[in-house]
């Protein structure tokens, strides 16, 4: 089954769980000032707090989810990043065209930004539109339909699917108090000029995550799919290939085999771009594919190693290169 990645733990240095955090906070005291200097002077989670939930017990910062009304301010003012706010179970996306005007369009969403929900605990998805019958932006890719392909990949691999559903007033509502109540990033510009950027952090791919992980038939959302008996072993689309979906492996006794990693498969069709021999197919929504075997033989002509998908070496003995040439009348070097 399915496992979420451990969120950073909220009891302190020790990780354990404080029941007054809300659940959408986590709190890392040992990243705060308070952790290193009890008598620090900031209280800036405090300050911007607009409902009070925020205190200091024995120095330590203390959030009440009674009163917490999950508005994100502390997060967006604590300067040690010691406060993070994490998405909500109801994930909601507001369109630019809506009336309340969010950001974006919201059937811009990929299969990429509804794993990085998934991964982060939202299992039900609210979206405000406007009219998207009528809008010039609306693109040919729908939400509705990266959602419907999101849960074929799910349901393949036994784990809950995800829920998409028109936003309701009362969640409008919570999204423009969470808009609203953030503090303005700028007020802090002027001091960012003087500190070093963070570190680049390696983000985990999220759909990579979910991919990777078993079922009973698994899908993936590309994969490529080898036409033996047209392939002509050239690897052509292992060497081009950017994500090394498609890798030459050694099956030992001079044997190779094309394998695939589906769950790496962007279906860029770079692979069926560049074979001559239109032996490739990217093909959407498939199981992994099977290995294609090779077979190692040395061509009579130039002496080359070459492979063939055929158990035995083609009529003539020679390599694709040779074949296609006429290497009795003309001198060919063939370059490793």
């Amino acid at each position: 089954m399915f496992r979420a990645r451990p969120k950073a733990g909220r009891g302190g240095l020790g990780g354990a769980p404080n029941p007054q955090e809300p659940a959408r906070l986590t709190l890392d005291r040992a990243a705060c000032v308070r952790g290193r200097l009890v008598h620090a002077s900031c209280q800036k989670c405090a300050q911007v707090c607009p409902s009070g939930a925020v205190g200091f017990a024995d120095g330590a910062p203390v959030i009440d989810a009674q009163a917490c009304s999950d508005c994100g301010a502390c997060a967006g003012a604590c300067p040690e990043g010691a406060i993070r706010l994490t998405p909500p179970v109801n994930a909601v996306q507001v369109c630019a065209q809506h009336p309340m005007r969010g950001q974006g369009c919201v059937h811009a969403m990929g299969l990429h930004d509804l794993a990085g929900l998934y991964q982060q605990g939202a299992r039900r998805l609210v979206a405000a539109t406007g009219d998207c019958d009528t809008c010039e932006m609306a693109p040919l890719v729908t939400l509705q339909a990266q959602m419907a392909t999101f849960n074929a990949l799910l349901r393949s691999r036994d784990l809950p699917e995800m829920v998409l559903a028109p936003a309701g007033k009362a969640e409008l509502a919570a999204w423009r108090a969470r808009t609203e109540d953030r503090p303005d990033p700028a007020r802090r510009g002027f001091l960012r000029r003087f500190v070093p950027p963070p570190e680049p952090v390696d983000r985990i791919d999220a759909l990579l995550e979910i991919l990777a992980l078993p079922g009973a038939e698994p899908l993936y959302p590309h994969a490529p799919l080898i036409d033996a008996r047209a392939c002509t072993g050239c690897d052509d689309c292992a060497n081009i290939c950017p994500h090394d979906a498609l890798t030459l492996v050694n099956a030992g006794d001079g044997d190779f085999a094309y394998t695939c990693a589906p769950e790496r498969c962007s279906g860029c069709n770079l692979c069926s771009d560049i074979c001559e021999a239109d032996a490739i197919k990217v093909t959407p929504m498939i199981p992994a594919p099977d290995d294609i075997p090779l077979h190692g033989f040395r061509c009579r002509a130039c002496g080359v190693i070459s492979r063939t998908t055929a158990p035995r070496p083609p009529l003539g003995g020679l390599c694709r290169i040779c074949a296609r040439t006429n290497h009795h009348k003309n001198l060919f070097v063939v370059l490793p």
